[in-house]
């Protein structure tokens, strides 16, 4: 049995949200399946290019009001995290680890021993452990390579943000980082539209369904009110997708016309559109077609189905072969053709 390994509760919200029939829902499982992973493309791009004009702009345009404070080499990735976490506790004389003399604790290497450290350092320290029970080479570049969405988007935060001594990120490098960024916008902007796609992200990384959405009070997400339907479940998802190009195309609308002229977005909007949900759910409702028994006279209707980037289906006769779109294919029973 399916529900043996899928849990009734990740079946049940088709048939509850979506309205489809018991015998459905398995298939629209398999949909959200190859929706979510159409999406994972987009979210790799614009965690790399976050992270890299993050790095570039910290080492090539420091902050002009960090000199002494902290290193602006690949080496800030642990030094900028250690110059905060200083600034948060040792004015409240939490930072350090104390023997009954009141004297700072030093481990084996003789470096000090932190009573408190803020999450970034703690992401750190996890990361650099991480690499080390690898068995790979321990750099700065690597850590700065393997840190989180989660760390790029902590960065953005309020608790970089000095203006007047310009010894932190913000507002400073705000336009190194997202030089496209629209007149009028500013970093917490940024941040709470960047914060939204985190939240995104980590549904995409769960397995959840993800053209599932809920109503918002007062801004916040409303978990008891869930947006019903397939119309407004492909709009919002669509939206929510191209959010996530504006805010790459903030950092580089180069990065960003690149990955759309590449095509990386085509599986995405054919499996994010009713003919898509259909592919896997109900393949009788697919409207464009071709009739393999009139080959020679349909030629040139496949051809422009094809250019069309559309979802079509081939039939022999009165049977269906298969469902096929700009990069993928279905067989009538179901298998990848």
């Amino acid at each position: 049995m399916v529900e043996d390994y899928i849990s009734t509760e990740r079946l049940d919200i088709y048939s509850k949200i979506l309205k489809v029939d018991e015998k459905d829902k398995q298939y629209c499982y398999q949909w959200n399946k190859e929706l979510t992973a159409s999406i994972v493309p987009l979210l790799q791009c614009l965690e790399v290019s976050l992270r890299n004009s993050i790095n570039n702009a910290i080492k090539n345009h420091p902050p002009t009001g960090c000199g002494g404070l902290y290193r602006t080499d690949s080496q800030w990735i642990y030094e900028l995290p250690r110059y905060l976490g200083d600034k948060t506790y040792i004015r409240q004389n939490k930072r350090y680890q104390k023997d009954s003399a009141g004297n700072i604790i030093l481990d084996k290497n003789g470096k000090v021993k932190y009573k408190n450290m803020i999450w970034e350092e703690k992401e750190v320290k996890k990361t650099v452990q991480r690499i080390l029970k690898s068995g790979k080479s321990l750099t700065p570049e690597r850590v700065i390579s393997e840190m989180t969405f989660g760390f790029w988007v902590c960065l953005l935060g309020n608790n970089y943000n000095e203006p007047r001594n310009k010894t932190l990120l913000w507002p400073e490098l705000t336009n190194e980082v997202f030089p496209d960024l629209p007149s009028g916008l500013n970093i917490s902007d940024v941040e709470k539209r960047i914060k939204k796609i985190n939240e995104f992200r980590n549904r995409v990384s769960h397995h959840e369904a993800v053209w599932k959405f809920h109503y918002e009070t007062n801004g916040i997400t409303d978990y008891s009110k869930p947006v019903y339907g397939i119309n407004a479940s492909l709009n919002l998802l669509k939206k929510t997708y191209e959010d996530i190009l504006e805010v790459l195309g903030w950092i580089s609308h180069e990065r960003r016309d690149m990955f759309i002229n590449e095509g990386h977005d085509k599986r995405f909007y054919s499996l994010c559109s009713h003919d898509g949900f259909y592919s896997f759910v109900n393949q009788d409702k697919i409207k464009p077609s071709i009739n393999i028994k009139k080959i020679h006279m349909e030629s040139a209707k496949l051809i422009r189905l094809i250019r069309s980037n559309k979802i079509y289906k081939i039939v022999d006769g009165h049977t269906d072969f298969g469902v096929f779109g700009p990069d993928f294919s279905k067989r009538k029973n179901g298998m990848d053709v």
